[in-house]
């Protein structure tokens, strides 16, 4: 179970990561193995042949499918960890879509992504975890959680 600690610092790797992307929709998965980050994968236009069989639109990769094939081999203890930012550097839902969950499922102990209102491991309750990003402005109306 990762700590909140651990799940700031990948959204300070995911989010500049996601506005380098060039397209609307900007999701990045990062795959870990104990602890340490060992795949990291984006949503993007390249068509790939899994992504046909698992009938994903326009045979599109998704970003958990990128991250997967680029590890050298499928293992044991697997952690998923999605991210979606808009571009006032908000948290957006990243939970993996309806043709990804099944598999990822199978291939992952844990699950966790982003959804507007905090972070959530699969099958867990919400997380709270608002945290404002370096390039983020805070509105005075919102409520920001510290993370110690």
């Amino acid at each position: 179970m990762m700590n909140a600690k651990r799940i700031q610092r990948l959204l300070e790797i995911a989010y500049p990561l996601c506005l380098d992307i060039k397209r609307q929709k900007k999701h990045i998965s990062v795959i870990l193995r104990k602890g340490r980050i060992v795949s990291i994968g984006c949503n993007r236009f390249k068509t790939h042949p899994q992504a046909k069989e698992k009938g994903y639109m326009f045979e599109e990769m998704h970003s958990e499918l990128d991250a997967f094939l680029k590890l050298d081999a499928p293992e044991r203890g697997l952690v998923l960890f999605n991210a979606r930012f808009n571009s006032f550097g908000q948290m957006r839902m990243a939970r993996p879509c309806e043709r990804c969950m099944p598999w990822c499922v199978g291939a992952f102990s844990e699950i966790w992504y982003t959804t507007d209102e905090g972070v959530m491991l699969h099958g867990e309750s919400l997380l709270p975890l608002n945290i404002v990003l370096p390039h983020q402005e805070k509105h005075a109306n919102e409520e920001v959680f510290t993370i110690p």
